[in-house]
């Protein structure tokens, strides 16, 4: 299986989604911010990077954006829970950075395998 990045700086989210994702059979990764986020990617790649939109320090459309220009071929997932009106700018913002998916929080845990595996493929 794959090896996802989870970039979040909320503790409880990183948990649910790194549970989520090693029940699907992945091993995960975790970073608390953006800017430990990009040094662990430039350190020891991953094959997906899933990002969360705010945290402190580099919001997730810069962290997208840098690794985007940095890595072209990353795959990248974008999580968002702002609320509606703006989840709607957000993911605006997130598609024209170059978000790859994205998923809206609260998302399940089929939601987010479908997301990986949409991604990825089955591997």
């Amino acid at each position: 299986m794959a090896r996802i990045l989870v970039i979040d700086d909320e503790e409880l989210t990183r948990g649910v989604v790194r549970v989520m994702l090693a029940r699907a059979g992945h091993e995960v990764v975790e970073a608390v911010d953006g800017v430990a986020g990009i040094e662990a990617y430039r350190r020891d790649a991953t094959d997906m990077v899933l990002v969360d939109m705010f945290m402190p320090a580099l919001d997730g459309i810069e962290v997208l954006r840098r690794l985007r220009a940095e890595f072209p071929d990353i795959k990248i997932g974008f999580m968002t829970g702002g609320g509606q009106r703006e989840d709607a700018d957000v993911i605006k913002l997130a598609e024209e950075a170059g978000a790859d998916v994205i998923l809206r929080k609260p998302f399940s845990s089929g939601e987010l395998t479908a997301a990986v595996t949409g991604l990825l493929g089955a591997a």
